[in-house]
Order: structure tokens, then sequence, then C-alpha cells
């Protein structure tokens, strides 16, 4: 539903802004390298030039700790918050990017296929 939709929303804005001081990565090199492959497994893997760009654009752009993979499949509500689970895709990346990533999966799941 829509509520849940605009929940999600607000409770991955909140997380951002929690962990927004946060200046170092979790990884011995700062997420670096973890950052780099992940945009390349997420998006420059297609080989499209528009995504590309995307990719160059991002890597200009503030970091800040992430979540990597705000996906349906790990999420869920308690209590009306936001849980998640699968923590293996925290790094310090680009806060653009999980909203990106989740409005693109709210996008999928909303297809009707006829």
């Amino acid at each position: 539903t829509e509520a849940i939709k605009h929940a999600c929303g607000e409770s991955i804005k909140e997380i951002h802004t929690k962990v927004s001081s946060r200046k170092n990565g979790i990884r011995k090199d700062g997420d670096e390298q973890y950052y780099k492959d992940n945009l390349l497994y997420r998006l420059e893997r297609h080989n499209l030039s528009t995504l590309s760009e995307l990719v160059a654009q991002l890597h200009n752009l503030p970091r800040t700790l992430i979540y990597g993979d705000f996906s349906p499949k790990n999420l869920g509500f308690q209590s009306g918050r936001l849980r998640i689970c699968d923590l293996d895709t925290v790094h310090r990346g680009n806060a653009i990017f999980d909203m990106g990533f989740f409005l693109g999966h709210l996008l999928i799941h909303d297809l009707e296929i006829d």
C-alpha cells in the first residue's frame, strides 16, 4: 500500500540522517573497493552508456554509510517501523543510490503484466 511505501521512504531517510556523520567505512580500505564493485555489479555490468554516466556522477557525490540493498526481500515492518536484515551490503556509498535502488524495486513490484 501507499502508506507502507511512504513509511519505508521515511525510515530510509531516518537511517541516512542518523549515520550521516560517519566518515569512515566499515572495511579496511574505507569501503572504496566494495563501493566500486557494488556500482559495477548493480549498474555498469549492463554496459549501457546512460548507466555508465550515472556511475561516473555517483563517484563525485558525497558518501555516507548506506545499506546498499533496500529491496523487499530484506525489509519488514514491526510496530510500524521498518526493520532491515542482511547487513552484508552496508558500506560507505551514496544515499541517493539507496533510495533509487528501493524505488526501482517498488516500481518493478508494482508493474501489472497483462
